[in-house]
């Protein structure tokens, strides 16, 4: 289904939408992670796909580590896990 920005309904306080989200910061409390320049799905749950020092980055979406969705300062705070920014070994 398509519509107009317009058209849709406001978000909710814990919603958002593609359009939103891309081009915020993503922070991991004061440490600025990247730009957000998607979103992907895997196994039902939302990925933000991050800018991260020249690399995509997946970062799940989890209502528990949200600290601020600020709409107005283009930024999403969170707290993330240690080693979830580290570089995959192969």
């Amino acid at each position: 289904m398509w519509a107009r920005p317009e058209e849709l309904p406001e978000w909710g306080e814990d919603e958002f939408g593609l359009t939103e989200i891309t081009g915020m910061t993503l922070l991991d409390g004061d440490e600025v992670v990247g730009p957000v320049t998607g979103l992907a799905e895997s196994a039902g749950r939302d990925l933000f796909e991050v800018d991260h020092q020249g690399r995509t980055v997946l970062v799940p979406a989890v209502k528990d580590w949200l600290v601020e969705f600020d709409r107005d300062g283009r930024r999403i705070v969170m707290n993330l896990p240690a080693g979830l920014l580290d570089p995959e070994e192969t």
